[in-house]
């Protein structure tokens, strides 16, 4: 038969892409034809005992679009990346110049998918002791190993070859920490002016994640496990270099893309300052919005703060430069910038400049929370307008529940006898 292959015998084998298909049960006799699309099984003419097909793990890691169980699976590049080894991309630079081996193979393929729970995955890199005599620093710095031939291939069976320039190893990385409960961190940062909102930076500039250091400081003497990797921390969104204010830092790549998408219609609330006051006409003009990167764009809300030299912006679009572009256009000069509000989230009060908090999940929830943001988006007076009418609900509430008989009886009386009946 064309395209098939009959095989006999006590054990049939066949490998199949990356899944390994085991035939037992055989008797001497009955023969097995396996189409090479679906597999077909047939018994011999008297219907012997029926081949059992049995599919065993392989060893190697699945990738994407070769199963359906692979799209459940996290890829490589993203568990490395949680696992604090270097950015995303940087990771797939690694895979891809075959630095990174699971299960003992090394990989090139992008999107390859693994298991963290069963999987172990090692990075080729330097190795400690050589980092003040290297060409480089290690793993997850930017820079990149380049080895060929023989020097490859010492290295690719563990070691980085007897009296080589550059010493490197394989380091296992654990891969099992990958989004277990309680290693997502969300921060909410009071950046100051001079910090850039960047993983690294080769002009030696402050970088918004270092605000955090502490935090990481505490973080590396409770840590117990020598294996473990700190987090690897990076902003949600940017607050270019000459702005300050509110700003989060967290580990969580999706939850980060969900508050930065467009999609998700989260604004932005800018405190404004000037170095004149603002005419109306003015007003008017940074109403009226601009052109923003090819991109016309406008401010959902522009208020004077009391002052005519401190304005009150609420963007949506959070194009590059969008508030500065927007007060240029309206021929105002701009001396200051400060973001209070991200979504449903204000910058609290008591979180000093350069300050760092944990968020609550509550706080985490409202910052996407448009019922949450719509209240919060809100002006200083209209906000206390609002919290006015909820005190004056909730007292008119509590008098309500008051006997009639009772009510022109004082305040103090009628809490004495609140407290007695409960």
């Amino acid at each position: 038969m064309l395209g098939c292959c009959i095989m006999m015998g006590s054990t049939l084998r066949l490998l199949a892409g990356r899944q390994r298909l085991v035939a037992g049960n055989l008797a001497t006799t009955p023969v097995a034809i396996l189409h090479p699309r679906c597999y077909q099984l047939h018994n011999n003419k008297n219907r012997r005992t029926c081949i059992e097909i049995l599919a065993v793990k392989g060893d190697r890691p699945s990738t994407s679009g070769r199963s359906v169980a692979a799209e459940s699976r996290p890829r490589l590049a993203k568990v490395l990346a949680a696992c604090g080894v270097a950015s995303r991309r940087a990771c797939e630079e690694l895979i891809a110049e075959g630095r990174v081996r699971v299960n003992g193979r090394v990989v090139s393929e992008q999107g390859t998918t693994i298991d963290p729970s069963v999987d172990q995955v090692d990075v080729l890199q330097q190795s400690t002791s050589t980092l003040s005599t290297a060409s480089g620093p290690p793993v997850g710095s930017g820079s990149r190993i380049t080895v060929t031939g023989t020097e490859k291939q010492q290295q690719q069976q563990g070691g980085g070859g007897k009296g080589s320039s550059t010493s490197v190893g394989w380091r296992r990385i654990r891969v099992s920490f990958f989004q277990e409960a309680g290693s997502l961190y969300y921060f909410a940062v009071n950046k100051p002016k001079g910090y850039i909102c960047s993983s690294a930076d080769v002009n030696g500039r402050k970088l918004a994640v270092e605000l955090l250091s502490p935090w990481l400081a505490q973080w590396r003497r409770s840590n117990t496990d020598k294996n473990r990797q700190p987090p690897r921390f990076f902003t949600v969104g940017r607050l270019d270099v000459a702005s300050s204010g509110l700003l989060f830092i967290t580990n969580d790549g999706q939850w980060a893309n969900r508050v930065i998408h467009p999609s998700s219609g989260v604004t932005k609330e800018y405190v404004v300052g000037l170095d004149k006051d603002a005419s109306r006409p003015q007003l008017r003009a940074l109403a009226a919005g601009t052109e923003v990167a090819g991109t016309f764009v406008s401010p959902l809300e522009v208020e004077v703060l009391g002052d005519p030299r401190r304005l009150r912006v609420v963007v949506a679009e959070g194009k590059k430069h969008e508030v500065r572009e927007l007060v240029k256009a309206a021929g105002l000069e701009l001396v200051s910038l400060k973001r209070v509000r991200i979504g449903g989230f204000r910058l609290p009060r008591d979180l000093g400049v350069g300050g760092y908090r944990e968020l609550k999940p509550s706080e985490i929830r409202a910052i996407t929370d448009l019922a949450v943001q719509e209240a919060a988006s809100a002006s200083g007076e209209t906000r206390q307008a609002i919290q006015r009418q909820a005190e004056a609900q909730r007292a008119a509430a509590a008098a309500a529940s008051v006997p009639r008989a009772l009510r022109g009886m004082g305040e103090d009386v009628l809490e004495r006898l609140r407290k007695a009946r409960e």
